[in-house]
């Protein structure tokens, strides 16, 4: 009788223990949040922060860039700004490693959610009493863009593929013919670093200037064709 009594506790215990593994996963830490082990035991790193507003806010800007390229990244870094500094800099995210799709199988929800955010954000309430600033605001391009919302005459011609121009190379609106630039893709190494800084900034403003006049190109043969 004792020892019916005691295995009978010990089975209790058991599916006690197992239960509790079995939902602290995933009830308390919803798939992709910085507070899922599970996520993190699969990529291999802890996640950070990456909502779906955030991702709408680097899509905004360069719309040719996979969604799971900029989720991964966000992932990594938690930041937008970081992210897009990133970005500018290299020209592209990297593409997420199959571990990355084992922990976010379903992408089109994740597409969904951050373009309702892209939408929403284009939508002002009376309770969003400091929005989010765009990169033209970020970056103080604002004398760069004309009135009627294009790239003005001072952005940097690029095509939006291959090596970045420097602004100095040639000026242009953006999606008219390219500057000639090295095949290998490397920008020009100053000689001080405050050359190379400001190099490094005019290459941003020319990505962001050229990415924007891509949207807004897309847009309009968007509407027209509807």
């Amino acid at each position: 009788m004792e020892a019916e009594i005691v295995n009978v506790i010990i089975a209790v215990a058991v599916i006690y223990f197992v239960v509790k593994w079995a939902t602290s996963g995933g009830a308390n830490s919803p798939a992709g949040t910085p507070g899922n082990p599970d996520i993190a035991k699969i990529l291999g790193f802890k996640p950070k922060r990456a909502t779906p507003e955030m991702i709408a806010s680097v899509r905004a800007a360069f719309p040719d860039i996979p969604t799971d390229n900029i989720h991964y990244d966000l992932l990594r870094t938690g930041s937008v700004e970081t992210t897009v500094n990133r970005l500018l800099e290299r020209g592209f995210l990297d593409a997420p490693p199959p571990a990355y799709r084992r922990a976010f199988p379903v992408t089109t929800a994740l597409d969904e959610r951050a373009s309702t955010a892209s939408s929403a954000s284009k939508q002002p309430t009376k309770a969003q009493s400091a929005p989010m600033p765009s990169l033209i605001q970020r970056f103080q391009l604002q004398s760069k863009v004309s009135s009627d919302g294009s790239a003005g005459d001072e952005v940097p011609a690029w095509d939006g593929t291959g090596p970045i121009p420097s602004a100095a190379k040639g000026k242009g609106r953006a999606g008219s013919t390219p500057v000639t630039a090295p095949a290998t893709g490397a920008a020009v190494w100053e000689a001080t670093s405050e050359k190379r800084e400001e190099s490094l900034q005019k290459r941003k403003e020319a990505m962001i200037l050229a990415a924007r006049q891509r949207l807004l190109e897309k847009q309009a043969a968007s509407k027209a064709s509807s």
